[in-house]
Formats: C-alpha cells, structure tokens, sequence
C-alpha cells in the first residue's frame, strides 16, 4: 500500500497525520494501475503493466496465436472451457424442455 501511495505522492504517514484522509488513501490505492503492489497482493493483477498486453495483443494479431508469455492465456483457456460447459448444459436444458413439450402436445392430441 505505502508503494501505491508513493506512485502519487503520498505515503502511510500522511494518513496517521491527518493530511491524507482515509477516503482520499482509498481513492488513490483504488484507481491504482493493474500492475500496483494491492493488485499484486490481492492476486488481482499479472505483473504485466497495460503497454506490454497491448503489444502481447499486436503480436496475438501479426503472429495469429497469443504470446507465449501472456499471463491472460491460460484464464483464457479456462473461461472458453468453462463457457463450452455452460453452452451444452443450456442446450440439453431446451433440449429436455422441448421434448416435455412435444410430449405434451401429442398426449393432448390424442386425448
């Protein structure tokens, strides 16, 4: 925190001072950068700073497959996994939805 604090100026000591106050520590840490010392801490950022994923992104684009190094490609892989599940989970959801209709119209239909 006293590292994401230094980034604008400000340091612990002025909050225990009252020249910072707690809003205004909160503000500053909040609106941090991806790669600050909270982010890494909490396990909310890479360690890679927004110019190094741009040109991971221009690289993603000229090469046709991510940088080797792009921390985001294996949540990637994970999200697009998790995403596949949710799909066939929701398509034999309708599926099953469909057929108890089907069902119900024929046994209407015959009634």
């Amino acid at each position: 925190m006293e590292a994401d604090l230094a980034r604008t100026g400000d340091s612990l000591a002025d909050l225990w001072a009252g020249r910072l106050s707690l809003w205004q520590a909160w503000a500053r840490i909040r609106h941090s950068p991806a790669e600050s010392a909270v982010g890494h801490a909490t396990g909310q950022a890479d360690g890679w700073p927004l110019p190094a994923y741009l040109l991971a992104d221009i690289y993603q684009v000229i090469v046709g497959k991510p940088h080797p190094a792009d921390p985001r490609t294996p949540r990637m892989k994970k999200h697009k996994a998790t995403e596949a599940v949710r799909m066939r989970d929701e398509l034999a959801a309708y599926d099953r939805e469909r057929a108890q209709l089907l069902a119900r119209q024929r046994a209407a239909e015959h009634h």
